[in-house]
């Protein structure tokens, strides 16, 4: 299957781990005191909140039960993931970050198993993984426009620790302008079929 019969006018589709309840409260907080520290275009809605393993793009809807089909098998083969929060950084310039983003910690060889697990199982229908290496995070907020009067510093609280247990994979869908924006199409336990 090409990729152009994949993606004509498809869907906008990614997996990902979500997160707990507790994970998402603790980040919803931290959130609200750094909106009064730096201005950043787009704050994400903490249901938004999660671990991409892998953006597919626009996939046409025929192809839906083919994704659920192997990650029901890649979600049978694993084990759920014990994680921690590990700080907080940026992707893009250090002056006006492009992302500001949660790190993390715990059993993080796990997660990128589970995430190498993923891509090597959508890759036969004409998803290809990313060439830069998984870098495991959770986005919180995008497109610093703080200035040249206001650089972007990270001297903040850090977060509170806080561990959990990922217990899942989303296929998720995107709706663009809406907030929240992202709508859970189907749901895999880990460690079930």
């Amino acid at each position: 299957m090409s990729k152009s019969e994949i993606r004509k006018n498809g869907l906008r589709l990614f997996i990902a781990m979500p997160l707990p309840k507790s994970a998402v409260q603790v980040l919803e907080e931290w959130c609200t005191a750094g909106k009064q520290r730096w201005q950043f275009a787009k704050w994400v809605h903490p249901q938004d909140l999660h671990i991409t393993l892998q953006f597919l793009g626009a996939v046409d809807e025929h192809v839906i039960e083919r994704i659920v089909h192997v990650l029901k098998e890649v979600s049978r083969g694993g084990a759920p993931i014990d994680l921690q929060f590990d700080g907080v950084g940026s992707f893009g310039t250090k002056e006006a970050p492009r992302v500001l983003w949660a790190g993390l910690g715990g059993a993080i060889d796990k997660l990128r198993q589970l995430h190498h697990s993923v891509t090597a199982a959508t890759s036969p229908l004409g998803f290809e993984p990313e060439e830069r290496p998984y870098r495991p995070h959770i986005t919180l907020a995008r497109k610093y426009r703080g200035g040249e009067g206001q650089p972007f510093t990270m001297n903040s609280e850090p977060l509170p620790p806080n561990q959990w247990t990922g217990e899942e994979i989303v296929l998720f869908q995107t709706h663009m302008n809406q907030s929240p924006m992202y709508e859970r199409l189907h749901t895999f336990t880990l460690g079930q079929g």
